[in-house]
């Protein structure tokens, strides 16, 4: 019974001993683990990798903001609607931008690396924001300019309308005075011949008074020949400006050569009347003899 008595704390020695000897492993593991957690060398490897990751997103955003760059170079006066529609466009992309910045900015401020390369990381990132001040300051003046042009263009598009509406007054004008010019002329009495005069030469005030607002149109139309955006309507309004000079010029030629028949026939018809004649009541008669001229 001694023996058995004795040899029951000898058998629960040994299991405590086993308990203390896996403890005691399973310390030493922690123990490691914890070494390598906190060694120097696995703080620089981690601190490392976060910079680089922070430089990786900082490429990144400098990339970005060179193509916000690239792109308000490339903006032009034609197409002002998509133009101003890639500004604002672009002033979005600066915001997004900027939001990008100042995470990055919180983020490498709060890394523990080496000072030198936070710093770098710092200057770097900047001048990276100060591209983004510049390039907001740029696109705003593009979408003012391109706003100011478009208002100016609109000012143009409604001139140019208003000079189509005087030509097509004009044309139609005209029109009725070749109509009146290519009329028969009528030699029926001298009365008639004289009403004839006298309606010829006032068409003969109106052509030389449309032809000056003719030209006068022509000098306002090439005013804005030297915008891009309106060349092409300024062009053709200016082709047909020069054709309807021409046949003005043609109208007028052909209402002298009429006007000098009138007064020809007219002169025949009182040559050889006694002086005190009624001329007027004399050449008021038909004159049935008389073949009409056209």
């Amino acid at each position: 019974t001694g023996v058995q008595t004795c040899a029951l704390p000898i058998s629960q020695l040994e299991q405590y001993q086993g308990s203390i000897a896996s403890l005691r492993q399973g310390i030493l593991a922690c123990e490691g683990e914890l070494r390598t957690v906190s060694s120097p060398a696995y703080t620089a490897r981690d601190r490392d990798r976060a910079l680089a990751e922070q430089s990786v997103d900082l490429a990144s955003l400098e990339t970005s903001v060179t193509c916000v760059e690239e792109t308000l170079q490339q903006l032009s006066d034609e197409q002002l609607s998509g133009q101003l529609a890639v500004v604002k466009f672009t002033m979005v992309t600066l915001e997004k931008l900027e939001e990008e910045a100042r995470a990055l900015e919180l983020r490498i401020a709060g890394e523990q690396g080496a000072a030198v390369d936070r710093q770098t990381l710092a200057a770097n990132l900047t001048s990276c924001r100060t591209r983004l001040v510049t390039l907001n300051t740029q696109a705003q003046a593009s979408k003012s300019r391109l706003e100011s042009y478009m208002v100016e263009r609109k000012k143009r598009v409604i001139e140019i309308k208003r000079y189509q509406s005087l030509l097509i007054d004009l044309e139609q004008w005209l029109g009725e005075a070749q109509s009146t010019i290519s009329s028969e002329i009528r030699l029926t009495s001298a009365k008639v011949v004289r009403d004839q005069i006298r309606a010829s030469e006032t068409l003969e005030a109106d052509l030389r008074t449309r032809s000056g607002q003719l030209d006068h149109l022509l000098k306002e139309v090439e005013c804005l020949n030297s915008y891009t955006d309106v060349q092409p309507l300024v062009q053709e309004m200016m082709g047909n400006l020069g054709c309807l000079g021409e046949v003005i010029c043609e109208a007028q030629q052909c209402l002298a050569k009429r006007l000098q028949t009138l007064q020809d026939a007219l002169r025949d018809m009182v040559i050889g009347y006694p002086e005190g004649t009624d001329l007027e009541k004399v050449l008021g008669l038909a004159v049935p003899d008389r073949k009409s001229v056209v």
